[in-house]
């Protein structure tokens, strides 16, 4: 993968956050959120921001308190 490809790095975010490797999501899409503003992709910037607080929101959740979060009923 081309690290300066911005699109590539926000799919490989993507990747991560449906593997539920919320560590490697959080750094991906930092990475993602850097690289945005160095091209002055101000829609990335947005998109990988709003990411943000759905992958914080899972950082450091036991497995039970996850699947309580991903799972019906959403508590």
């Amino acid at each position: 993968m081309d690290p300066n490809h911005l699109q590539a790095n926000l799919n490989l975010a993507s990747v991560y956050e449906h593997a539920r490797d919320w560590n490697k999501a959080f750094k991906q899409t930092m990475i993602s959120i850097k690289l945005a503003k160095k091209l002055k992709d101000n829609q990335a910037v947005s998109i990988a921001k709003g990411k943000l607080p759905f992958i914080k929101g899972r950082l450091n959740l036991t497995e039970k308190e996850l699947n309580r979060k991903m799972q019906p009923p959403f508590e």
